[in-house]
């Protein structure tokens, strides 16, 4: 969350506490209202002008996830931040993707890298470190856990593919919902970041 009182209030530190609990509460409503996202209209118009100020994403991506004012419930880490574009990315999320061969253009075009041909295993550990810094774990990375069942899934993939359409019989019985005869291209935003919790983006799906 961009930090306003960093920001704003630190010339003026001896107006005191109440203008600067103030000022958080406005910082907190800007962050939750914009979701960090792009084009969510006048009130993003500040998020962006405060991103720009403060390009580090203070929030803790260990948090649950929580559903944003415009819908949706899955971004950040939780979808390997490919709702991200290159420029919104947090420094250290940026950096992961330089480590794994990543640039603006292959980001932001979702492109293939050399490292996305390896396995898991066969990653190094700065690699490895940076892929669990963007949000992959070794099942998502190989099998887009498709090696768990239902009842082995992490609970935000068990909320993305119950979010697609899936239960537990049919992500048991190797079974998609209708979401899976879809083109990237046709599918709504909500449905390419479950996807994109999953392991799944526009590169592999085809």
């Amino acid at each position: 969350m961009v930090n306003l009182v960093n920001v704003m209030t630190k010339p003026y530190m001896m107006v005191g506490n109440i203008a600067k609990s103030c000022l958080c509460g406005v910082g907190d409503l800007v962050d939750d209202t914009c979701g960090r996202t792009s084009t969510r209209g006048v009130c993003c118009g500040a998020g962006a002008a405060l991103s720009t100020l403060n390009p580090f994403d203070g929030r803790d991506e260990s948090e649950p996830l929580r559903p944003n004012l415009f819908g949706g419930t899955f971004q950040g880490k939780n979808t390997k931040y490919e709702d991200h574009t290159w420029d919104r990315l947090p420094g250290r999320v940026r950096n992961a993707a330089k480590t794994l061969g990543m640039d603006q253009a292959t980001w932001d075009a979702q492109g293939w890298t050399v490292c996305e041909d390896k396995s898991w295993y066969d990653l190094t550990s700065d690699e490895k470190q940076a892929a669990e810094t963007l949000g992959w774990d070794a099942s998502a990375w190989d099998y887009r856990y498709e090696d768990k069942s239902w009842n082995e899934l992490p609970n935000h993939a068990q909320k993305a593919a119950e979010s697609l359409g899936f239960n537990q019989y049919m992500w048991d019985n190797d079974t998609w919902p209708a979401v899976g005869e879809k083109y990237w291209g046709e599918m709504t935003n909500d449905e390419k970041k479950a996807l994109h919790v999953l392991g799944y983006y526009s590169y592999i799906w085809g």
